[in-house]
Protein backbone atom coordinates (compact mmCIF):
# COMPACT_ATOMS: atom_id res chain seq x y z
CA UNK A 1 0.00 0.00 0.00
CA UNK A 2 1.61 3.88 -0.68
CA UNK A 3 0.86 7.19 0.54
CA UNK A 4 0.56 10.42 -0.44
CA UNK A 5 3.32 12.66 0.64
CA UNK A 6 2.99 15.82 1.10
CA UNK A 7 4.32 16.93 -2.40
CA UNK A 8 1.82 14.84 -4.53
CA UNK A 9 -1.30 15.77 -2.27
CA UNK A 10 -0.67 19.37 -2.79
CA UNK A 11 -0.37 18.30 -6.58
CA UNK A 12 -3.64 16.34 -6.57
CA UNK A 13 -5.42 19.46 -4.86
CA UNK A 14 -4.00 22.06 -7.22
CA UNK A 15 -5.77 19.65 -10.18
CA UNK A 16 -8.72 19.70 -8.34
CA UNK A 17 -8.95 23.60 -7.91
CA UNK A 18 -7.89 24.05 -11.75
CA UNK A 19 -11.13 21.71 -13.02
CA UNK A 20 -13.53 23.41 -10.73
CA UNK A 21 -12.37 26.92 -11.33
CA UNK A 22 -14.81 27.11 -14.26
CA UNK A 23 -17.57 25.88 -12.41
CA UNK A 24 -20.62 28.63 -11.88
CA UNK A 25 -20.18 29.03 -8.27
CA UNK A 26 -23.96 30.46 -8.02
CA UNK A 27 -26.68 30.36 -10.65
CA UNK A 28 -29.28 32.91 -10.56
CA UNK A 29 -32.52 33.14 -12.20
CA UNK A 30 -36.12 34.48 -11.23
CA UNK A 31 -39.76 32.88 -9.96
CA UNK A 32 -41.03 30.56 -12.98
CA UNK A 33 -37.73 29.22 -14.48
CA UNK A 34 -36.07 26.15 -14.21
CA UNK A 35 -32.51 24.94 -14.66
CA UNK A 36 -31.21 24.38 -18.56
CA UNK A 37 -27.80 23.92 -20.08
CA UNK A 38 -26.91 26.28 -23.34
CA UNK A 39 -25.02 25.14 -26.20
CA UNK A 40 -22.02 25.66 -23.88
CA UNK A 41 -23.01 22.45 -21.56
CA UNK A 42 -23.44 25.21 -18.97
CA UNK A 43 -26.32 25.22 -16.48
CA UNK A 44 -28.65 28.40 -17.24
CA UNK A 45 -31.61 29.31 -16.11
CA UNK A 46 -34.55 28.72 -18.38
CA UNK A 47 -37.93 28.92 -18.84
CA UNK A 48 -39.91 25.63 -18.54
CA UNK A 49 -41.50 25.33 -15.44
CA UNK A 50 -46.06 25.69 -15.37
CA UNK A 51 -48.49 25.19 -13.07
CA UNK A 52 -51.96 23.30 -13.58
CA UNK A 53 -54.35 25.32 -15.72
CA UNK A 54 -57.42 25.79 -13.93
CA UNK A 55 -59.45 26.60 -16.86
CA UNK A 56 -61.10 23.85 -19.54
CA UNK A 57 -60.81 24.62 -22.88
CA UNK A 58 -58.36 26.75 -22.95
CA UNK A 59 -56.81 26.91 -26.00
CA UNK A 60 -58.69 28.94 -28.39
CA UNK A 61 -56.66 28.16 -31.52
CA UNK A 62 -58.42 25.12 -31.74
CA UNK A 63 -61.13 24.79 -28.91
CA UNK A 64 -63.28 22.51 -28.19
CA UNK A 65 -67.22 23.49 -29.85
CA UNK A 66 -70.00 21.08 -29.41
CA UNK A 67 -72.60 23.77 -30.64
CA UNK A 68 -70.42 23.88 -33.98
CA UNK A 69 -71.11 27.22 -34.78
CA UNK A 70 -68.03 29.41 -36.24
CA UNK A 71 -69.60 32.76 -34.23
CA UNK A 72 -72.08 33.72 -31.88
CA UNK A 73 -73.93 36.54 -31.49
CA UNK A 74 -75.83 37.82 -28.29
CA UNK A 75 -76.18 34.63 -27.13
CA UNK A 76 -74.91 32.78 -23.56
CA UNK A 77 -72.89 29.80 -24.04
CA UNK A 78 -69.88 29.80 -27.21
CA UNK A 79 -67.57 27.31 -27.28
CA UNK A 80 -67.41 25.30 -24.44
CA UNK A 81 -68.05 26.09 -20.94
CA UNK A 82 -67.39 30.22 -22.12
CA UNK A 83 -70.00 32.20 -20.98
CA UNK A 84 -70.47 35.54 -23.31
CA UNK A 85 -72.45 38.47 -21.81
CA UNK A 86 -73.26 41.87 -23.29
CA UNK A 87 -75.32 43.10 -25.51
CA UNK A 88 -73.34 43.38 -28.23
CA UNK A 89 -71.17 40.65 -28.34
CA UNK A 90 -69.82 38.74 -31.09
CA UNK A 91 -67.31 35.77 -30.74
CA UNK A 92 -66.21 34.49 -33.51
CA UNK A 93 -63.56 31.10 -33.88
CA UNK A 94 -60.68 32.52 -36.18
CA UNK A 95 -57.61 30.55 -36.85
CA UNK A 96 -55.98 32.94 -34.41
CA UNK A 97 -57.85 32.26 -31.82
CA UNK A 98 -61.22 33.67 -30.21
CA UNK A 99 -62.05 37.09 -32.03
CA UNK A 100 -64.02 39.30 -29.20
CA UNK A 101 -65.85 41.96 -30.75
CA UNK A 102 -68.56 44.59 -30.25
CA UNK A 103 -71.70 44.04 -32.58
CA UNK A 104 -72.34 47.64 -32.78
CA UNK A 105 -70.75 50.15 -31.29
CA UNK A 106 -67.88 51.22 -28.89
CA UNK A 107 -70.71 51.73 -26.23
CA UNK A 108 -71.48 48.20 -26.00
CA UNK A 109 -69.42 45.68 -24.37
CA UNK A 110 -68.50 41.94 -24.76
CA UNK A 111 -66.83 39.68 -22.36
CA UNK A 112 -66.67 35.60 -21.89
CA UNK A 113 -66.02 33.94 -18.79
CA UNK A 114 -65.84 30.24 -16.84
CA UNK A 115 -67.56 29.42 -14.25
CA UNK A 116 -66.10 26.89 -11.27
CA UNK A 117 -68.57 24.61 -9.45
CA UNK A 118 -66.13 23.76 -6.84
CA UNK A 119 -65.00 27.43 -6.20
CA UNK A 120 -65.43 27.39 -2.77
CA UNK A 121 -62.42 25.53 -2.56
CA UNK A 122 -60.37 28.20 -3.93
CA UNK A 123 -61.46 30.76 -1.39
CA UNK A 124 -58.56 33.06 0.50
CA UNK A 125 -55.92 32.07 -2.24
CA UNK A 126 -53.96 33.87 -4.28
CA UNK A 127 -54.54 33.83 -8.36
CA UNK A 128 -53.00 35.38 -11.39
CA UNK A 129 -54.58 34.96 -14.82
CA UNK A 130 -53.04 35.76 -18.04
CA UNK A 131 -54.01 35.65 -21.81
CA UNK A 132 -51.72 35.66 -24.85
CA UNK A 133 -53.46 38.05 -27.46
CA UNK A 134 -52.90 39.85 -30.39
CA UNK A 135 -54.06 43.22 -30.21
CA UNK A 136 -54.04 45.43 -33.34
CA UNK A 137 -56.27 48.26 -32.32
CA UNK A 138 -54.99 48.73 -29.06
CA UNK A 139 -58.59 48.12 -27.44
CA UNK A 140 -58.93 47.83 -23.63
CA UNK A 141 -58.42 44.82 -21.76
CA UNK A 142 -60.12 43.65 -18.37
CA UNK A 143 -59.19 40.96 -16.16
CA UNK A 144 -61.29 40.26 -13.04
CA UNK A 145 -61.63 37.52 -10.57
CA UNK A 146 -65.20 36.46 -9.82
CA UNK A 147 -65.49 34.32 -6.76
CA UNK A 148 -68.75 33.24 -7.13
CA UNK A 149 -70.62 30.81 -9.96
CA UNK A 150 -72.85 34.07 -10.85
CA UNK A 151 -70.07 36.12 -10.87
CA UNK A 152 -71.40 38.77 -8.44
CA UNK A 153 -69.22 40.12 -5.47
CA UNK A 154 -65.36 41.02 -5.40
CA UNK A 155 -64.26 44.60 -6.95
CA UNK A 156 -62.32 44.01 -10.58
CA UNK A 157 -58.51 43.99 -10.86
CA UNK A 158 -58.23 46.52 -13.98
CA UNK A 159 -55.00 45.97 -16.14
CA UNK A 160 -53.02 48.64 -17.87
CA UNK A 161 -54.40 49.17 -21.19
CA UNK A 162 -52.11 46.93 -23.53
CA UNK A 163 -50.38 48.86 -26.68
CA UNK A 164 -51.67 48.61 -30.27
CA UNK A 165 -49.90 45.38 -31.59
CA UNK A 166 -49.86 43.14 -34.85
CA UNK A 167 -47.57 40.64 -32.68
CA UNK A 168 -48.92 38.40 -29.63
CA UNK A 169 -48.38 40.03 -26.55
CA UNK A 170 -49.14 38.55 -23.01
CA UNK A 171 -51.05 40.24 -20.31
CA UNK A 172 -51.77 38.96 -16.86
CA UNK A 173 -53.98 39.88 -13.60
CA UNK A 174 -55.64 38.19 -11.64
CA UNK A 175 -59.14 36.67 -13.20
CA UNK A 176 -60.63 36.49 -16.66
CA UNK A 177 -60.70 38.76 -19.32
CA UNK A 178 -62.92 40.93 -21.91
CA UNK A 179 -62.68 43.41 -24.57
CA UNK A 180 -60.11 41.63 -27.18
CA UNK A 181 -59.37 41.49 -30.48
CA UNK A 182 -57.83 37.77 -30.51
CA UNK A 183 -56.82 35.71 -28.09
CA UNK A 184 -55.34 32.44 -28.28
CA UNK A 185 -55.04 30.90 -25.24
CA UNK A 186 -55.83 31.79 -21.61
CA UNK A 187 -54.44 30.16 -17.93
CA UNK A 188 -55.94 30.83 -14.63
CA UNK A 189 -53.30 29.56 -11.68
CA UNK A 190 -52.75 29.33 -8.07
CA UNK A 191 -50.14 31.96 -7.02
CA UNK A 192 -48.76 34.95 -8.36
CA UNK A 193 -46.31 33.83 -11.17
CA UNK A 194 -48.09 33.51 -14.63
CA UNK A 195 -46.51 30.46 -16.03
CA UNK A 196 -48.86 30.59 -19.47
CA UNK A 197 -46.10 31.53 -21.97
CA UNK A 198 -42.40 32.97 -22.47
CA UNK A 199 -40.35 35.09 -24.72
CA UNK A 200 -38.13 32.89 -27.29
CA UNK A 201 -34.54 34.35 -27.83
CA UNK A 202 -36.22 36.82 -30.36
CA UNK A 203 -38.26 38.31 -27.85
CA UNK A 204 -41.78 36.81 -29.50
CA UNK A 205 -44.26 35.75 -26.71
CA UNK A 206 -45.19 31.56 -26.94
CA UNK A 207 -46.80 29.35 -25.09
CA UNK A 208 -45.23 26.93 -21.74
CA UNK A 209 -47.17 24.15 -22.96
CA UNK A 210 -48.51 22.17 -25.94
CA UNK A 211 -51.75 22.33 -26.63
CA UNK A 212 -53.96 20.25 -24.52
CA UNK A 213 -55.19 17.09 -25.67
CA UNK A 214 -58.26 17.79 -27.11
CA UNK A 215 -60.01 14.27 -26.20
CA UNK A 216 -59.69 14.91 -22.91
CA UNK A 217 -60.73 18.73 -22.99
CA UNK A 218 -63.84 17.44 -24.56
CA UNK A 219 -64.21 15.14 -21.52
CA UNK A 220 -64.25 17.17 -19.47
CA UNK A 221 -66.80 19.66 -21.37
CA UNK A 222 -68.82 17.00 -21.46
CA UNK A 223 -69.35 17.22 -17.67
CA UNK A 224 -71.41 20.63 -18.64
CA UNK A 225 -73.02 19.69 -22.25
CA UNK A 226 -73.35 16.79 -24.73
CA UNK A 227 -74.65 16.34 -28.17
CA UNK A 228 -76.85 13.54 -29.38
CA UNK A 229 -77.69 12.90 -33.06
CA UNK A 230 -81.61 11.52 -31.63
CA UNK A 231 -83.71 11.95 -28.68
CA UNK A 232 -83.50 8.54 -27.81
CA UNK A 233 -79.61 8.33 -27.85
CA UNK A 234 -79.82 10.60 -25.00
CA UNK A 235 -80.19 9.41 -21.50
CA UNK A 236 -82.39 11.15 -18.70
CA UNK A 237 -80.40 11.05 -15.46
CA UNK A 238 -76.33 12.38 -15.06
CA UNK A 239 -75.22 9.42 -14.04
CA UNK A 240 -76.32 7.73 -17.04
CA UNK A 241 -74.32 9.89 -19.05
CA UNK A 242 -70.60 9.30 -20.69
CA UNK A 243 -69.18 11.08 -19.33
CA UNK A 244 -71.73 11.18 -16.42
CA UNK A 245 -72.79 14.99 -15.97
CA UNK A 246 -72.67 17.50 -13.40
CA UNK A 247 -76.43 17.14 -12.57
CA UNK A 248 -79.54 15.85 -14.33
CA UNK A 249 -79.58 18.21 -17.44
CA UNK A 250 -81.65 20.33 -19.20
CA UNK A 251 -83.22 19.30 -22.93
CA UNK A 252 -83.18 21.21 -26.37
CA UNK A 253 -82.29 20.64 -29.28
CA UNK A 254 -80.10 22.59 -31.71
CA UNK A 255 -78.76 23.43 -35.78
CA UNK A 256 -75.65 22.31 -36.78
CA UNK A 257 -74.93 22.96 -40.44
CA UNK A 258 -78.67 22.30 -41.25
CA UNK A 259 -79.40 19.16 -39.32
CA UNK A 260 -81.11 19.00 -35.66
CA UNK A 261 -79.26 17.85 -32.88
CA UNK A 262 -80.16 16.99 -29.45
CA UNK A 263 -78.40 18.41 -26.51
CA UNK A 264 -78.34 18.08 -22.34
CA UNK A 265 -77.59 21.03 -21.23
CA UNK A 266 -76.05 21.27 -16.91
CA UNK A 267 -73.77 24.42 -17.57
CA UNK A 268 -73.82 26.35 -13.98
Amino acid sequence: MSFLDDARTRELWEKVKAELSGKQPKLRGSAGQVVGFNTQGAAVAVRGWSNPNLLDNWYFQDPVNQRGQTSYENTTYTIDRWLATGNGQTVSLTDEGLKIAFKDNANEYCSISERFENYQQYAGKTFTASALIRNPDGNMVKLTVKPTPTGNGAGPWYSPDPPASDDWILITGTGVFSETPFVKAMKLELGSQQTLAHQDAAGNWVLNDPPPDKALEMLKCQRYYQVFSSADMRPVKAVDFRPPMRVDPAFSTIKINGVTYYTADANL
